[in-house]
């Protein structure tokens, strides 16, 4: 489950126009763009006027048929999640290092790089960071799909309550989203995340941070 093929990207709603942002959403600070077209993303942008830490995921596919609208985006970024074979693609660059490396110098301050379950590889201006993903049991590996987002959403979740972006809260913060993404992985659709509680969490972030610690 650490890889997939792509067959066929069927968009869905996404070739649809964006639905309309909330007006209480407006004065949103830290804002995730989801994967969908670049173009899309770039016009979310404008509804956030206060924003302080935009972070956007994108695929192979925008990539591939989107490339100018991307990198229209990225440099309007804070931070930019992507996966191991998108940052190969983007970047032209085969070592996940360099890749990263080159990714921040077309825009972004920071970049995560998740690798499945050999975790995540984080560079930023400060320094870099690389956390392997919680070791799980056999029978607790259900179903990867939702993981990125599930990762990304508690990542975010942390970035937003310590109000910052720097190395060491960003490390904190893709445990979290490492731990989140260990709830999401154990069953089906969103059960895995509404099993999940703030003990259960707490829990899996100390056993990480000890796992982690040496």
């Amino acid at each position: 489950m650490n890889g997939r093929d792509t067959l066929f990207t069927e968009l869905g709603v996404l070739e649809e126009a964006p639905p309309p942002v909330p007006a209480e959403y407006g004065d949103s600070r830290y804002i995730f763009l989801a994967n969908t077209h670049p173009g899309v993303q770039l016009g979310m942008l404008e509804h956030f006027p206060d924003r302080a830490i935009v972070v956007a995921d994108t695929m192979d596919l925008w990539i591939d048929i989107a490339l100018d609208d991307l990198k229209a985006l990225l440099v309007r970024l804070d931070g930019l999640v992507i996966n191991d074979s998108e940052a190969h693609l983007l970047s032209g660059e085969a070592n996940v290092v360099t890749a990263a490396e080159k990714i921040c110098k077309m825009g972004p301050s920071f970049v995560v790089v998740k690798k499945g379950e050999h975790g995540a590889y984080l560079h930023h201006p400060e320094g870099c960071a690389a956390l392997p993903a919680l070791p799980l049991r056999a029978e607790q590996v259900v179903d990867p799909t939702g993981c990125g987002d599930s990762f990304a959403g508690g990542m975010m979740g942390h970035l937003s309550a310590c109000n910052g972006c720097d190395l060491a809260t960003i490390k904190e913060a893709l445990a979290w989203g490492t731990v989140a993404a260990s709830h999401t992985i154990e069953d089906f659709g969103l059960a895995g995340l509404q099993a999940a509680t703030k003990a259960s969490m707490q829990h899996r972030f100390d056993q990480f941070r000890a796992i982690t610690s040496f």
